[in-house]
């Protein structure tokens, strides 16, 4: 891949897994960055359909996954304080913040969230 580096919120795979054109097309050529959180619920997402296990066999190895160390653990605990998201929502932001790199989602809910460059998707 070529280009910049984007963290990719759980919302905006399932919409690339559906084959939304428009998605593929802001994503296209980037470096996609996700939580362990998103990979695991890709992985876990309960109406998975053969097709859509095949498209995650494909698409999850093209993405740098990032785990949990001190650091994101620790803004992610600040953001559901400051901001009362669900857990898993700030453990998906908090690496976008923790990496300097934007955050791109179609939850408005991470509008709450400080210090980061959301890239708010309208599907």
């Amino acid at each position: 891949m070529s280009g910049f580096d984007l963290v990719v919120d759980t919302n905006i795979l399932i919409y690339l897994t559906a084959g939304n054109k428009n998605i593929a097309e802001v994503v296209r050529d980037k470096n996609l960055i996700i939580s362990f959180i998103t990979e695991m619920e890709m992985r876990s997402w309960p109406s998975l359909t053969a097709g859509d296990v095949q498209t995650l066999k494909k698409l999850l190895p093209k993405c740098q996954v990032i785990g949990l160390n001190d650091e994101i653990k620790e803004k992610a605990i600040e953001i559901r304080k400051s901001t009362k998201l669900k857990l898993p929502d700030a453990i998906v932001s908090a690496p976008a913040i923790f990496l300097g790199l934007p955050l791109v989602s179609a939850d408005n809910d991470l509008k709450k969230v400080k210090d980061i460059d959301l890239l708010l998707i309208n599907s």
